[in-house]
Parts: C-alpha cells; sequence; structure tokens
C-alpha cells in the first residue's frame, strides 16, 4: 500500500506506456499501428501484462530461494522446481484455448498425451497453491511425504512429455517459450547472486579506468539489456497470450461480428475498434481491412467466430 501510495501517478503511466507498446506490438503483426494516445484501453492492456508476469513468477517461485537462487539447483530441489515451472503452461493452455479437460482414451496417442499433460499439470498448479496453505514440504505425515515422493518421482518424466507435447501443438509450445523467459531470467540472476557471494566483479572497461566511466557504461550497458529483455517479453506476450484474452481482461481476442456498411453487409473478426477505425479481418476475402468508423451503420457481434479460410493478405 506504501508503494501505491508513494507512486500513484507513476504506477498508471507505466501501466500506459506498457499498454501502449504491447497492443501496438500486437497489431504490427497485422501490418497496422495506432498511435492515438487517449486510450484507456492502454491502461487496461498494461494491466493485464504486467498481470501476467507477476501470476508467472510469483507461481514459479514458490518453495524457492530467492536470496540465493543456486541453492535451488540441488536435486532435491530442483527437482520439484522443474515440475511446478513445465506444469504452469497447461493452466493457460486451459484458459487461452478452451480446451476441455476431460480425459478421452479413445483419442489418438497425440491427443491421449496432451490431455495427460494438461490434467497432471493443472493437477500439479492446484496441488502447489494448496501446498501455501498446507506446507506438506515439511511434515512428516504420510500424506506429505506422498505428495513429496510424487514430485521427485513424477518431475523427470513428466518434464520429458511435456518437451513431447510442446512438439506436435504449436499454441503449447508458444506458451512454453514464453515461460522459458522467466527461467533464462531467474537462471541469469542466480549466476549474478553467485557470483556476488564469491566476490567476482565483471570489469567492463580497462582496468586502468576511472570508477565514474565504469559506472556509467555499466548503466549504459545495462539500460540497453532491460530494454532488449523488456521487448523481447513484449513482443512474445503479444504474440501468445495477448490475443487469446478477452478485451475487457487486458486483451484483444478477436471477435466475431458482422459490419453493415449501407447496403452491403461484412462478415468479419474485428482485431481492433477505436472512434474513428475498425482493423478487421474480412471473413470472406481473408483479407486484413481498415474501415472508418463513420461509414458503419450497424454492427451485431457474434458468439462465435466466424469460419476463416483464407490466408491472410493485408491492404488498408
Amino acid at each position: 500500500m506504501d508503494f501505491l501510495k508513494d507512486n500513484y501517478v507513476r504506477v498508471p503511466v507505466l501501466l500506459y506506456v506498457l499498454g501502449f507498446a504491447v497492443h501496438n506490438a500486437y497489431l504490427s503483426m497485422y501490418g497496422s499501428y495506432e498511435f492515438e494516445l487517449i486510450q484507456a484501453r492502454y491502461i487496461l492492456s498494461g494491466i493485464g501484462f504486467v498481470g501476467f508476469i507477476a501470476l508467472s513468477f510469483s507461481y514459479m517461485c514458490i518453495q524457492v530461494n530467492l536470496s540465493y537462487l543456486p541453492d535451488n539447483l540441488k536435486p532435491k530441489k530442483l527437482l520439484p522446481w522443474l515440475l511446478r515451472i513445465a506444469s504452469l503452461p497447461s493452466v493457460y493452455y486451459v484458459y487461452l484455448y478452451s480446451y476441455d479437460l476431460s480425459l478421452d482414451l479413445s483419442a489418438s496417442p497425440d491427443s491421449l498425451a496432451l490431455s495427460i499433460y494438461i490434467s497432471f499439470g493443472n493437477f500439479v498448479v492446484m496441488m502447489s497453491l494448496f501446498n501455501l496453505i498446507a506446507c506438506l514440504h515439511d511434515g512428516d505425515d504420510l500424506f506429505s511425504k506422498l505428495y513429496r515422493w510424487v514430485g521427485y518421482v513424477s518431475s523427470i518424466p513428466f518434464i520429458f512429455l511435456a518437451f513431447y507435447v510442446a512438439s506436435q501443438n504449436e499454441e503449447l509450445r508458444d506458451i512454453g517459450i514464453v515461460i522459458v523467459y522467466f527461467v533464462a531470467g531467474l537462471l541469469g540472476l542466480s549466476l549474478q547472486q553467485a557470483d556476488s557471494k564469491n566476490g567476482f566483479e565483471p570489469d567492463y572497461l580497462d582496468p586502468d579506468a576511472k570508477e565514474e566511466h565504469e559506472n556509467r557504461f555499466q548503466l549504459l550497458v545495462g539500460s540497453i539489456a532491460i530494454f532488449l529483455i523488456m521487448w523481447s517479453a513484449i513482443t512474445k506476450y503479444s504474440e501468445v497470450i495477448y490475443p487469446n484474452i478477452p478485451t475487457a481482461l487486458g486483451g484483444s481476442k478477436l471477435e466475431a461480428a458482422t459490419l453493415f456498411i449501407g447496403d452491403e453487409k461484412i462478415d468479419a473478426e474485428v482485431i481492433q475498434e477505436t472512434s474513428n477505425w475498425f482493423l478487421i479481418i474480412n471473413s470472406s476475402s481473408g483479407t486484413i481491412e481498415k474501415i472508418k468508423s463513420s461509414g458503419i451503420t450497424k454492427i451485431v457481434y457474434q458468439k462465435e467466430r466466424l469460419p476463416n479460410t483464407h490466408e491472410p493478405s493485408y491492404c488498408q
């Protein structure tokens, strides 16, 4: 609360900037950009981006020693940690793609493998959250021992299953790649903590360089690195996560609609709607079109997406 009280102006500005970057990275996939600054949806998009990062990071750090991450690389802690990390994409997949959790034993091997991964992955996530209350990782009762034993024994087979399923499912693979960004960041922080503990300080300049020059150069390199990391995260988020979240929840999910323009009727999927323009995918031609809002007399939104069998081409 003190943080929000002290930064009540900076937080909305940061969310707005992040949302502006996320939304334009998303629109760039369709060959379009939006530079109309006064849009409340940017704050909502920024909340969605920050919320996704906060949820992912918080879950991945359950039962993890953040003070000294190398401690978590020991097998006793590493295997349950990897199990939790490998399970996280399953929850996002269910939410983003409305996956049915029912297990069909008569399905094809690939579909069955996906169902097993999703079902067990969601179970791992729920048990990990339950463990925050029950503290099963420290208990001596039979249930706690069974919980730890299952975590150790199932971790390696489940990780192999996750890799196999991701190799067969493009959407799940994309989500997994986003999660890998978090893992890479935690490993980088682990190396930094190990260096600090051992007294290792990298020298970016010549040993005879002044300390003030060394500090400025480190600040420059650090700023560039942070920018590249943030832009990579925003780009991947806008490609994989953002298009599958409803607009009301900070995303930009395509909305099936029928647009009436005079006597013409266009079935389309709405990419973006502003007071001046509609950016749509024409369901008949598959083209991406930009239509003035003033020319649209009526819009009828559909519950389900319209079928689209055309490869999109770009025009405005």
